[in-house]
């Protein structure tokens, strides 16, 4: 099971058509480690700044 994390936040895009290359795809765990990561961060995180912080 995957689920989608917006590359770039909504919030900063605003109303506009989402493209694939905005998305990434995620397992449901990565995906809230993810979130959580920015939430600690206190700003937006890249999939690749997140990989660094799990060392994965």
């Amino acid at each position: 099971m995957f689920e989608v994390h917006h590359v770039i936040p909504i919030s900063e895009i605003g109303m506009t058509r989402t493209k694939l290359k905005d998305l990434a795809l995620l397992c449901a765990n990565c995906h809230r480690y993810v979130h959580r990561l920015i939430k600690l961060n206190g700003g937006w995180l890249t999939i690749s700044e997140c990989k660094v912080l799990l060392n994965i």
